[in-house]
């Protein structure tokens, strides 16, 4: 119902990984992670609010 081409997206996440180590509740949690960073905009936060930078430079952080 957020996204009207979830459907569209996960059909062909399915059939584009089918059987190479991907199951489906994988590809759904994937979609919901990119509908909530679509619809989060601006609301999202992160713990720790300032993270670390990993090695290659990559913040070390949950978001919500």
């Amino acid at each position: 119902e957020v996204d009207p081409n979830a459907k569209q997206i996960y059909g062909e996440a399915w059939s584009k990984f089918f059987r190479k180590g991907v199951v489906r509740h994988d590809i759904l949690d994937a979609l919901a992670a990119e509908v909530t960073a679509h619809q989060g905009g601006d609301a999202l936060g992160t713990l720790p609010k300032c993270p670390p930078l990993d090695p290659r430079g990559l913040p070390m952080e949950m978001v919500f």
